[in-house]
């Protein structure tokens, strides 16, 4: 009765392998006997693992039930006794022999339930589990009485671990290693080999045991933004972001994560989904959904993960080379899963992305100081023009970072007086080293002429004597400051001198986050300003509105001493050359205004009906002034035709007009080319017409002489010779009638 005991007790040792676990059995194809057969000395221990969820144990299929097949665990079994035939009683038994002193065979003893008349297998592993110790262990491992198996490894099958040529006897099953999301392991049981089935008649030497354990999976939210280099966080999410995610293995490396097989779930965040890459989940692709956010909402089991980002939207560049890593733990404290970032607690993983930025500015006119994008000069002007560029902090790993400027070649030409400077991050503004760019200038002076000029910036040259722009200029502001001539050539009103500028630079780092080379595209920004100039004029007609041809006018124009348009307080520039201040006493004799602070300067000298050096006219009484710009000019008539008067007051022929309406503001991006504003010559912002042509009738008559000068001692002298005349006829006509 007892070795029958101990056979009943083998039994149901192995039917109550543990919390999760189910009876053992026999397997398919087991021959069994109705008594022991010493020629076998060997049997097998299979172990089907499940990885068994709650919705699982609701199942009422038993195959569903079970859960779904768990690789990757590692059971480890270690041989507490032999098994030897006895005979007792007349009935064929099994013996139990002790494979290490620290064990008795009154060891394996055990009291069945007297209810069921099963043994506790707790009870069983309890009352040995003490004296089974480390050094119990290592003596076993010694004696080579251990073995270990992994379920789904070396060709079995999924899920599934198998000890085949095990010696009979009695073994005690330990789980050693398990995935990430089995946190609770499989408590340890005892399993006989052989046992005898649910008959208690017939032996079983193939025994299989199916232990489940509960998974426990958890998530994570990425939040993508986006800012201008150098700028903070504005805070926008970036929808349609492509990133991977990688788990990293035991061996430290790191592979995408099956998004299929993991049965990752994805929630939404604020009204926001996850969207994977294409039709797929099958290698780790995720893109941001609205807003710029990725919710997994469970399927990651406690392990460290990595986003790797592929492809940035809207001109901003993909940081590959850094891997944003992030743990799936298990806080034993709350009893939950939480996420690591950098060893702290997280909400989410944030990511920033960044753009570079360009901005072109022309500086005012009438200040020096102040710039804007859009401005008037007059025809040999040089025009100030300054292209701000915001370095982002991944320069280092860009292939392409350059500005390329680009001039019409008949409205202006480069001086060639270039200055670039930088300030770093926390730092001030000095001059740029030449060896961190190479300029390229295309001014088309001499040779063959095209229809544009250029300059290009290459900051991230390797030509000789270069040194690409590094990390020590991240978030920096290069200033590029130059000026450029207004032509001849220049458009004149609405039209405008479009100056444009365009940062060409990377759409992602040229390495990855293992440091392996990408394939970066080419982003653009681009930005433009334009110098406007104008024409005014004056046509001469007489009292029948028939043009006079051949009257001459000059053109002068006020200033004020104030403005810091004056070159040093002297006069201004115009057509490349300084034009002075006519003295007090021209200004009164022209009737030209003398407000404090204000002077005038001759502009120029036209002739209605003729071509001049600076403005051009028709033979139909006009005389034109082209090239200026914005300002209080008159024309004052200095010779006329003979039988004309003189025009005794100025012309006014003032230029104001407004022209910042041209430009549309984009900032639309296309396949990550940015246009930052656009200038649409239809869409006029102001009338061509405002460039007056004014109309001045001259009148015959008698002319008298200038005033002043010879002119006023000449009408003296015939004044004093007309008295003395009249002087003489009263003394002749006195004396004839004295006489009579």
């Amino acid at each position: 009765m007892k070795l029958k005991r101990l056979l009943t007790a083998a039994l149901s040792a192995v039917m109550a392998l543990s919390v999760c676990a189910l009876p053992a059995m026999a397997a398919d194809g087991t021959t069994s006997t109705s008594t022991f057969n010493p020629s076998i000395t060997t049997g097998t221990l299979t172990i089907n693992k499940y990885e068994q969820t709650e919705a699982d144990k609701t199942e009422t299929d038993a195959n569903k039930k079970k859960g779904k097949p768990l690789d990757g665990v590692e059971f480890t079994i270690y041989q507490l006794a032999t098994v030897k035939q006895a005979n007792t009683e007349g009935s064929i038994g099994l013996e139990y022999i002790p494979t290490t002193t620290a064990l008795a065979s009154t060891d394996f003893e055990m009291v069945a339930d007297p209810a069921t008349g099963k043994i506790d297998s707790k009870a069983l592993y309890s009352q040995i589990s003490s004296k089974i110790t480390t050094t119990v262990k290592d003596e076993l491992v010694n004696a080579g009485l251990k073995h270990s198996a992994t379920t789904g490894a070396d060709g079995a099958a999924h899920g599934q671990a198998k000890f085949e040529n095990l010696p009979l006897g009695i073994y005690m099953v330990e789980e050693t290693k398990a995935p990430s999301q089995i946190l609770s392991y499989t408590a340890n049981f005892i399993v006989s080999i052989p046992m005898m089935n649910d008959d208690n008649e017939t032996w079983n030497y193939n025994v299989v045991a199916e232990p489940k354990n509960v998974p426990t999976y958890g998530g994570v939210k990425l939040v993508k933004t986006g800012r201008v280099a150098g700028a903070p966080d504005d805070g926008t999410g970036l929808e349609g972001v492509l990133f991977r995610l990688d788990i990293k293995g035991t061996d430290g490396k790191w592979t995408p994560v099956d998004l299929d097989a993991k049965k990752v779930t994805f929630g939404s965040d604020e009204g926001t989904s996850a969207q994977v890459s294409g039709n797929s989940t099958t290698n780790g692709y995720i893109k941001t959904g609205t807003n710029g956010v990725i919710n997994i909402t469970g399927g990651l089991a406690p392990a460290t993960y990595r986003f790797v980002e592929l492809e940035a939207v809207n001109g901003y560049i993909a940081d590959a080379a850094t891997a944003h890593e992030f743990e799936v733990c298990y806080d034993k404290t709350d009893k939950q899963l939480c996420i690591q970032v950098n060893g702290e607690k997280a909400d989410a993983v944030k990511v920033i992305n960044e753009r570079p930025d360009l901005e072109k500015n022309i500086t005012k006119r009438d200040n020096k100081t102040s710039t804007t994008h859009d401005a008037d000069y007059g025809i040999g002007d040089k025009v100030p023009y300054t292209l701000t560029i915001k370095v982002p902090n991944t320069i280092e790993k860009l292939n392409t970072f350059k500005v390329t400027d680009t001039v019409n070649a008949e409205q202006l030409i480069y001086s060639d007086d270039f200055k670039v400077s930088v300030t770093k991050k926390g730092g001030t503004e000095t001059l740029l080293d030449e060896q961190y760019y190479k300029k390229t200038l295309t001014n088309n002076e001499s040779g063959t002429v095209t229809s544009t000029r250029s300059v290009e910036f290459d900051f991230r040259s390797t030509a000789a004597g270069k040194t690409p722009l590094d990390a020590g200029y991240a978030d920096a502001v290069i200033k590029i400051v130059y000026t450029a001539k207004l032509l001849d050539g220049a458009a004149i009103g609405n039209a405008g001198n479009i100056n444009n500028a365009k940062l060409t630079y990377s759409n992602k780092t040229n390495v990855d986050a293992d440091n392996k080379p990408t394939t970066p595209k080419d982003n653009e920004s681009n930005d433009a300003g334009v110098v406007y100039t104008f024409q005014t004029g004056i046509k001469k007609v007489d009292q029948n509105k028939k043009p006079l041809n051949g009257v001459k006018f000059d053109l002068y124009k006020k200033v004020d001493t104030s403005d810091k348009e004056t070159e040093n307080h002297k006069g201004i520039t115009f057509n490349g050359v300084t034009k002075e201040y006519v003295d007090a006493a021209t200004v009164k004799a022209l009737n030209l205004s003398s407000k404090d602070g204000e002077k005038w300067v001759k502009i120029t000298t036209v002739v209605s009906g003729a071509e001049d050096a600076v403005g051009t006219s028709t033979p139909t009484g006009e005389a034109i002034v082209k090239g200026l710009p914005n300002g209080t000019y008159k024309f004052v008539e200095t010779e006329t035709l003979d039988g004309y008067n003189l025009l005794k007051d100025p012309v006014d022929a003032t230029l104001s007009i407004a022209y910042a309406a041209k430009w549309t503001e984009k900032s639309v991006y296309e396949d990550g080319k940015l246009v930052k504003r656009t200038y649409d010559t239809t869409n006029e912002a102001f009338d061509n017409a405002a460039m007056k042509t004014y109309t001045v009738v001259n009148r015959k008559g008698f002319n008298l002489p200038t005033t002043g000068g010879f002119g006023t001692l000449l009408f003296s002298g015939i004044g004093v010779l007309l008295v003395l005349a009249g002087v003489s006829v009263l003394f002749s006509l006195k004396k004839k009638n004295k006489r009579a």
